[in-house]
């Protein structure tokens, strides 16, 4: 069965069975300051001097501001995930005084 049909069914089928008082629900996303990050490594080429080169990008998102930090390393080591952290850290410390 596609997808586009199962939706279909499940909307007639909601309707059927709770009548009209079926209605739109949001709950909203709450993320306090310095509570939560998103965290991912990502691969991508680069040509660097003339050499193609594959390089992994440390992608940092913070949930409250949305604010993100990206650095290029050469690895997904551990050591590549804890610098960028500590990047981040400084970066944010940067911001606040400036």
């Amino acid at each position: 069965m596609a997808e586009s049909s199962v939706r279909s069914l499940v909307a007639r089928l909601r309707v059927e069975i709770a009548g009209d008082n079926v209605g739109q629900v949001a709950v909203p996303q709450t993320h306090l300051p310095a509570e939560e990050a998103e965290v991912d490594f990502g691969e991508f080429t680069a040509s660097i001097a003339g050499v193609v080169m594959k390089l992994f990008m440390f992608c940092l998102r913070l949930s409250h501001s949305g604010k993100a930090v990206h650095i290029a390393y050469a690895n997904q080591s551990q050591e590549s995930f804890l610098d960028g952290h500590v990047a981040r850290s400084r970066h944010s410390a940067g911001c606040r005084s400036g």
